[in-house]
């Protein structure tokens, strides 16, 4: 009765718990866990709604509040006389016989330095006069001067420069095609276009008298 007595203590002390208990216990205890979730949010449903409403209702204004930005792109490409490079060889020859030297700079690379030259934009702004356009909200249309009394307050040609080389102009050039697009994006279309035009008139005006020379 002894051995009995203390064989059965032995096997219900060392015994261990049943693994299908705990697999159970937890699948319970995730279930519980994504019913709660559910419950706290179908209980907090009309902030979820509030919030969503708010977040509609904000985009909705700031797209009817915010001033569109229209672009404006002319596609740009060297003409055939320069790709093929009869002009290019035959100055050269005639510059080699006069000892001179004529670089190798494609149209199209001249064509985008030019357009990036920093000389080029200063004189589009200067002559176009758009330093009250590109900062508008510093000129007085009225009494056609600055805001402000202080001179250095007002805006600079270094700054209409950098302001319409970052936010407004744009230069993409296809290696592929050899077609360089160039962009304006401002928030009047016929402004846009127009200096669009202006700027491939001034581009070609300037090739075409440096060729001459």
């Amino acid at each position: 009765a002894r051995m009995s007595s203390s064989s059965s203590n032995d096997r219900s002390g060392n015994e261990p718990p049943p693994p299908a208990r705990r697999n159970i216990s937890a699948v319970g205890s995730g279930r519980i866990d994504f019913l709660e979730l559910v419950s706290v949010v179908w209980e907090r449903k009309l902030i979820v709604i509030g919030v969503t409403i708010t977040v509609a209702l904000i985009s909705i204004a700031y797209a009817l509040i915010a001033t569109p930005i229209y672009r404006s792109e002319v596609v740009l490409i060297q003409n055939e006389l320069e790709q093929s490079g009869e002009l290019s060889s035959g100055l050269g020859a005639l510059a080699g016989f006069a000892g001179l030297a004529i670089g190798s700079t494609s149209g199209g690379e001249e064509m985008v330095a030019t357009l990036k030259s920093r000389a080029f934009v200063e004189d589009f702004i200067v002559e176009e006069n758009l330093l009250p356009i590109l900062f508008e909200r510093q000129w007085d249309a009225t009494n056609e001067r600055w805001l402000g009394k202080d001179p250095e307050d007002w805006p600079d040609l270094r700054e209409g420069v950098e302001y319409f080389v970052d936010d407004v102009r744009s230069i993409d050039e296809d290696p592929g095609t050899r077609l360089i697009t160039l962009a304006i994006e401002w928030k009047d279309p016929e402004l846009a276009a127009e200096w669009a035009e202006k700027l491939v008139l001034r581009i070609n005006d300037r090739l075409r008298k440096r060729a001459l020379q």
